[in-house]
This record gives structure tokens, C-alpha cells and sequence, in this order.
């Protein structure tokens, strides 16, 4: 009898989590939850801080910092509008070289419906290169081409924003919907003493078994208390994030982030804490650009490529200018398109268009010549 009731026990044991597994239901269930959350608010700002702790060299033969500087700060301040899809990130940390030196990384990110901005602050540009401002063109049917930063992940997570392999982290083209036939469930497990229902996304097409993991709390509004990208079937990086209730509802109050390129040993460790958030602060158009201004001394303009050309879309045409004190632009270099076979085609230029240009001036001289007719044969 003690046998019996023992196999009984074991089998509903058995059983009740199995019973309990989440299922297509669940998925939907989450997308909802996550589509609510970006109609929550207009517009949100963050003020982040926290420090990225560097545990061992990306790459083999890269230098490490002496064990008592591999701890270092990192601050940022996310603005969206989200009703019009704009952002501003303003970040400075410093960032490891394959040296062992530590070199600032500090500048302003935006984008407003039109442009990208990406802003340097100019001593910077001087001691370390690259270019004070880059403006990159875009058109509605580019695929975006500014990924959020991974440590500022969770931010998305709170306004139901989940990248994934099929949807990228775009700062310009963020993923608003989810294919619910891109997601799988893979069971609930336990964490920190909670339940959690996790998901995987189907690998994409063009991946070798790229997928993303995110371990979902249905009870705080469908809130991501765990992210793993998977390479195959090891994690390449992961976030795990700490929720807490707001007057807005379930939102990140910290997190850590934390990188490992070979799947087992991390690399670094980001801990990242919200130290401000504002819920719809009013927002100007300004906030959402960075002016080009007289005494820039490198500045590149992207322009986009077109589709369906047979050309690279990830090698655009550029032009790079020299701001004068007085405010006139100097083109100081250009470049053109590059077709898929690696062929690169010369900068367009004014004169390149000059059957456009005497079309427009024929016709406008066509039309003050009728108009003139006109004049003279209208009665006195």
C-alpha cells in the first residue's frame, strides 16, 4: 500500500508541472501583454549608472588591466518618443582596447523620424579620431542600421519592446510587433524563487541557430526577468533584471548584463541601475537632433543606398565636410556607390544630373516665354 501511494505521489508530481507548461495560449498572451505596455505612454526618460567590469580578454592575446582597475563606471540618459518613434542617448563610459588601455567613449545619439545623429564631443575626435558629427539619410524602407546598446536592453523590455533575431534592436526602427509563429515555448522553470514561462524564437533563416530566450513573468505584466541569445546552444550574452511596481505598473529597476564569447567563460559584466525615470515628459523637436555647428572639423553625411540597384546596402555613399567658423560647408572627401560585386562607383555630382537641370530650366524658360506671348497679345 505504501508502495502504491508512493508511485501515486511520484506520477502527480510528475504530472502537475507538466500540466502547468505553457503553450501557443501563453505566447499570445505575452505579446499582448507586452503590445499593451508600449500604449502606456508617449514619451519616457531614463538616467542610467552603474559599472562594466571586465573579467577576461574577449579575444585570445588581447591585454587586460591590472585586477585592481578592471572595474569601471558607465552612465547614460535614454529618451523616447515613443509615439513618434524618435530617440535621444546621451552615454559615456570607457571602453577596453585590445592594449589594456581604457579609452572614453563618450557622445549623443539621435534620431527623429528623418535622420541619424551621431555626435562626438570634439576633444575626443581630436586625440582619438573619428568624426565630430556623422548625419546618416534614411528613408522609410530602410531596415535601420543603429543597434541599442546591449546593456540598455531592458529599457526596451519595459515598454514591450523585444528584439529578436527576426526583429533587431534598431534604435532607428524599433521592433514594435511579433510574428506570434517566431516564438516556441520551452517549458517554465524556476528562478530566484519565482516561475517563469520561457519562450524561444525559431532561429532565422540566415542564422546558424541564432535564437533569443526570454524567461517571462505573466503575473507582472508579461515583465522579462531573463534574456539569453543563444549561438547553437550556448549563450552568447545575457540579461537578468530585477521589476518592481510603479505608479505606470511593472518596471526595471536594475539589471546586469553580462557578455561571454566563448559560451562558458564571461567577459565582462555590466550592473546597471535606474537612478531617474520621468513617465511623459514633454519633449521638443530639438531634443531629437544634434546641430551641425561652425568650427566642426569632421563631419560625414550618409546618404542611403537604393533599393533594388544591385548595390551594397552595407557600403552607402558618403561625403565628409569641414565646418568653417563662418558656417560654410568644405567637402573634404566623397564616396560613392558600391554594387554587390564590389565594384565602387564614382561620387555623384551636380553636373552628373545636368540633363535633369536643363530639362527644369528649358521648361521654366518655356513657361516665362508663353507667359510673356501671353502679355503681348492681351487687349489694351
Amino acid at each position: 500500500m505504501t508502495r502504491l501511494l508512493l508511485v501515486v505521489l511520484a506520477v502527480c508530481l510528475l504530472a502537475g508541472p507538466a500540466a502547468g507548461q505553457p503553450g501557443k495560449d501563453d505566447v499570445a498572451r505575452t505579446l499582448a501583454a507586452w503590445k499593451a505596455r508600449q500604449g502606456k505612454m508617449k514619451t519616457a526618460r531614463y538616467v542610467l549608472a552603474g559599472t562594466v567590469e571586465h573579467l577576461a580578454p574577449v579575444q585570445s592575446g588581447d591585454a587586460m588591466p591590472p585586477p585592481d582597475q578592471r572595474v569601471r563606471p558607465l552612465r547614460a540618459t535614454v529618451l523616447l518618443d515613443l509615439e513618434r518613434g524618435r530617440v535621444r542617448m546621451e552615454s559615456a563610459e570607457e571602453q577596453l582596447g585590445v592594449d589594456g588601455k581604457y579609452y572614453p567613449a563618450e557622445g549623443t545619439y539621435t534620431y527623429d523620424g528623418r535622420e541619424v545623429r551621431h555626435f562626438q564631443p570634439r576633444h575626443l575626435v581630436r586625440e582619438h579620431g573619428g568624426y565630430d558629427l556623422i548625419i546618416g539619410k534614411r528613408s522609410p524602407t530602410d531596415r535601420g542600421g543603429t543597434y541599442a546598446p546591449n546593456y540598455c536592453r531592458p529599457v526596451l523590455f519595459a515598454h514591450g519592446i523585444a528584439p529578436t533575431v527576426h526583429t533587431p534592436a534598431y534604435l532607428d526602427k524599433l521592433p514594435l510587433n511579433q510574428d506570434p509563429e517566431d516564438w516556441a515555448t520551452f517549458g517554465r522553470q524556476p528562478l530566484g524563487g519565482g516561475m517563469y514561462d520561457v519562450f524561444r524564437t525559431e532561429p532565422a533563416a540566415s542564422s546558424a541557430g541564432t535564437t533569443d530566450e526570454y524567461w517571462v513573468d505573466p503575473a507582472r505584466d508579461g515583465a522579462v526577468r531573463r534574456y539569453v541569445y543563444r549561438v547553437g546552444n550556448r549563450p552568447w550574452f545575457r540579461h537578468d533584471v530585477d521589476w518592481r511596481r510603479t505608479p505606470a505598473g511593472w518596471w526595471p529597476e536594475r539589471w546586469t548584463y553580462t557578455f561571454t564569447n566563448d559560451g562558458v567563460t564571461p567577459n565582462h559584466i555590466y550592473t546597471v541601475r535606474v537612478e531617474a525615470y520621468e513617465y511623459d515628459p514633454p519633449v521638443a523637436d530639438g531634443d531629437f537632433t544634434v546641430p551641425a555647428e561652425p568650427g566642426m572639423e569632421r563631419v560625414r553625411v550618409v546618404e542611403p543606398v537604393p533599393a533594388g540597384g544591385g548595390m551594397n546596402p552595407d557600403l552607402p555613399p558618403y561625403r565628409e565636410y569641414r565646418i568653417s567658423p563662418s558656417g560654410e560647408w568644405v567637402e573634404t572627401k566623397a564616396k560613392g556607390l558600391t554594387t554587390l560585386d564590389g565594384v565602387e562607383l564614382p561620387p555623384e555630382r551636380w553636373w552628373h544630373r545636368w540633363p535633369w537641370a536643363a530639362g527644369v530650366v528649358v521648361l521654366a524658360a518655356a513657361a516665362v516665354g508663353v507667359r510673356a506671348w501671353r502679355r503681348r497679345r492681351a487687349p489694351a
